[in-house]
């Protein structure tokens, strides 16, 4: 019965693996034959030299559209639905103006623009930097100049909000120029490059000023000549593989809040199709003493947390203080920082558990102890009398009760048969379930994440052809 129930079970396996392999190939052909239509697309309004314009400013309509979908991008809502183009001898430059954006409650703004030129993104030029999104001082540019060597009305982009729910990473969109409405102007009629020359420029960082960076609401406080270049403070909680190295460093039962502080510089250029970003921006690290603000979050100051720097795999406790809905600490480096909420087991506590577990191993061990069978006895001692054997002829009595043991021998040895057909029925059932839910969860996945897997495709496509 069991070797059925185990070959039911291989069949059915290898059935749903089929299925799942059937399903995979239709959705790469799906994929195909989207990337064909896009390439087509492409074909049809593709890449060639710029329009002969003459000399001048001209307005044109613009959207910021998803990298992949026909929609609207989420960051659209934050850009000046008109550009304006200046002409100047063959060459072109499309100057873009951006506001402020909410997105989840949160105020944000781009802090940098890419545009892809050849193989790499470019980070675009920027000024007028008067748009304020915290209480640093820090403001962000509302205007980017991109330079048009191609007639094209999709130019592949990369935006950096440089907001919580989008994360660190730059996202991919598509800014759409509709050339076909385009509209020369007069030079007073225009205010986008207007505000890109007379606009506040950049504040030139000052190694010699104190001086406060904020992202996502935690702070970063610096004495004079702490660095010597300006830098982008990034904090993020950790919810990775290394949280979970972290993890392993405290009690099981505490609530901790993992996250990562760092003080990274701009990037100027970005491989096309790379994907690890942050990487490639130079680690900028402080001379002295920082103050660093971590944001009151679902472990409160009443909780009487403790705080730990991670340095070389060992925790190191910091003493804090609370201002500002903020615990602050003290330290000489950036990293990676960890709250915690600590629970105590007092020792009356762990006996009892002890003594739980070893009341349930008993009832276990006494539940799983076979029938012992009973001894038979054909002659008994009479204790009144001497040490003289006396033989009772208690015969049909002894068969009776021999009868009634092999009976219960029976049933009890029917009932554990019973029960493991039962066990063994049951475990193959979990098993079938346990394979049917991962496939399915597995076909979702899929089908949840076509457009992700078709947008791999496209830049794979789009990267051969260019390195071709």
């Amino acid at each position: 019965m069991i070797k059925k129930n185990v070959c039911f079970l291989i069949s059915f396996i290898f059935i749903i693996v089929n299925l799942n392999f059937i399903q995979a190939k239709n959705l790469s052909e799906e994929c195909d034959n989207k990337i064909e239509f896009r390439s087509e697309l492409n074909e049809k309004s593709g890449e060639k030299e710029f329009i002969n314009l003459e000399n001048g400013i001209y307005k044109v309509p613009i959207k910021l559209m998803h990298a992949i979908e026909d929609k609207l991008s989420m960051g659209n809502v934050a850009l000046n639905q008109t550009g304006e183009l200046l002409v100047e001898n063959g060459q072109a430059y499309l100057f873009i103006s951006v506001n402020k954006i909410q997105i989840q409650n949160i105020t944000a703004g781009l802090v940098n623009l890419y545009y892809l030129d050849e193989k790499n993104y470019i980070s675009a030029e920027a000024n007028d930097y008067s748009i304020q999104v915290d209480e640093s001082l820090e403001r962000r540019p509302s205007v980017f100049k991109i330079p048009i060597k191609k007639y094209s009305n999709d130019l592949e982009v990369l935006v950096d909000p440089k907001v919580e729910p989008m994360g660190d990473k730059p996202i991919k969109a598509r800014l759409n120029v509709d050339l076909d409405k385009i509209k020369k102007i007069d030079l007073k009629e225009s205010e986008i490059i207007e505000k890109f020359n007379t606009g506040i420029k950049k504040p030139v960082f000052n190694s010699d000023l104190a001086a406060k960076k904020i992202d996502k609401s935690f702070i970063l406080e610096f004495r004079e000549n702490t660095f010597d270049e300006d830098f982008n403070f990034y904090a993020n909680k950790l919810t990775s593989y290394r949280a979970e190295e972290i993890n392993k460093l405290f009690n099981p039962l505490d609530i901790v809040e993992i996250y990562k502080l760092e003080t990274l510089g701009d990037l100027e250029e970005i491989p096309y199709g790379r994907e690890d970003i942050q990487s490639l921006r130079k680690n900028i690290l402080p001379k002295g003493i920082v103050n660093i603000g971590i944001p009151v979050k679902s472990i409160k100051p009443e909780d009487n947390p403790n705080i730990y720097q991670i340095k070389d795999g060992t925790k190191v406790n910091l003493n804090y203080s609370i201002k500002d809905g903020c615990f602050f600490i003290e330290s000489d480096s950036l990293g990676e920082f960890v709250v915690v909420k600590e629970e105590k087991i007092d020792n009356s506590n762990k006996s009892k558990i002890g003594d739980f577990k070893k009341n349930e191993t008993k009832k276990k061990s006494s539940k799983s102890m076979p029938i012992k069978k009973i001894k038979k006895r054909s002659e008994f001692k009479n204790e009144n009398s001497s040490s003289k054997k006396i033989p009772i002829n208690t015969s049909s009595k002894i068969n009776n009760v021999q009868e009634k043991v092999s009976s219960i021998d029976k049933v009890a040895f029917r009932n554990i048969n019973n029960q493991e057909t039962r066990e063994n029925g049951l475990v193959i059932f979990l098993i079938a379930v346990l394979v049917i839910f991962i496939n399915v969860i597995s076909i979702i996945i899929l089908s949840r994440n076509y457009k992700i897997i078709l947008e791999e495709f496209q830049e794979n496509n789009r990267l051969r052809a260019r390195k071709k």
